[in-house]
């Protein structure tokens, strides 16, 4: 009897997330500009934090940062508008946006290399 309560209750918890999933969008972005060595990624992870946005930020080669975005399209483009702006030493000339697909892999904003 509690063998079955608990896989209904595993069960009822993979729908919940699966319902989660499917109402989240995912989008890539990459900013250009003065983004590096800045603070940005780190700016980027608090206003994804406000925001309830988990995915990443991380340095590209050729100076610009790369976002990973995955979370409610609404807090998705106010974020956006963050990233628009950067921190305060930053000076940000292009965001580039591109659809993605929702991974639900990541519980949080990370900052990678």
């Amino acid at each position: 009897m509690q063998a079955r309560r608990g896989a209904q209750a595993r069960q009822r918890a993979a729908s919940r997330k699966g319902a989660a999933i499917k109402n989240m969008v995912a989008k890539d972005f990459v900013v250009s500009g003065r983004v590096q060595g800045v603070g940005y990624r780190y700016f980027a992870q608090e206003a994804a934090e406000r925001r309830g946005i988990r995915g990443y930020a991380r340095n590209l080669f050729n100076g610009d940062v790369e976002v990973h975005a995955e979370g409610d399209a609404a807090a998705i483009q106010l974020f956006k508008q963050d990233l628009q702006r950067g921190p305060r030493l930053a000076n940000v000339t292009k965001v580039v946006e591109s659809e993605a697909a929702v991974t639900g892999k990541y519980s949080s904003f990370l900052i990678r290399g």
